[in-house]
């Protein structure tokens, strides 16, 4: 899906590309960012599979993808899986090196997604999940005014792909930001 250009104070989101695959693929690599993500990552084929994944994220009309940007840096990458006839979508995030992390980009991308999800699209609902043991991630959601729905148990594997975890389902509805707003 073609998506626009959200900018913000710290970060400018853009329409990702194949091109952006290979920064992608060097934040992923990094353990202590990719330990909470709800795939096994570990793979010989990790450039195609992302090429994969972009193109077909891409060309759906019920998925967006955006490259989190800090100057000319990518940082990360964001998404929105539309859930069309419920007026929903679900939120993925990766912001990638501790050096990025505790700055306010995920908490302004968060935001500027919203707002976009909310105000321009007019859906009334916006979900994600999270590892349970995501701390960091759970306070920013927390924090942005996500409410904790539930524990999905065993839902999700490790990024060795060793073990099954739990996660938590957050939710934000259209209602509670504009008020917050």
């Amino acid at each position: 899906m073609k998506v626009p250009i959200l900018k913000g104070q710290k970060v400018i989101l853009r329409m990702a590309k194949i091109a952006d695959v290979k920064e992608y693929i060097r934040i992923l690599d990094d353990e202590k960012v990719s330990r909470f993500l709800n795939y096994h990552y570990k793979t010989k084929n990790r450039k195609n599979e992302s090429e994969k994944w972009v193109k077909e994220v891409l060309f759906d009309p019920g998925q967006a993808l955006w490259t989190i940007t800090v100057g000319n840096k990518i940082i990360g990458n964001t998404t929105l899986r539309f859930v069309n006839n419920c007026r929903k979508a679900n939120l993925g995030i990766v912001i990638g090196g501790e050096e990025y992390w505790g700055k306010g980009y995920g908490t302004e991308t968060i935001c500027l997604v919203i707002n976009y999800l909310f105000k321009k699209l007019k859906f009334n609902r916006l979900d994600l999940l999270v590892h349970c043991d995501n701390k960091r991630g759970i306070k920013l959601y927390n924090k942005i005014g996500f409410k904790k729905e539930g524990k999905m148990r065993q839902s999700a594997l490790s990024r060795d792909g060793k073990k099954f975890v739990d996660q938590y389902v957050m939710s934000i509805l259209r209602e509670e930001w504009l008020k917050k707003k």
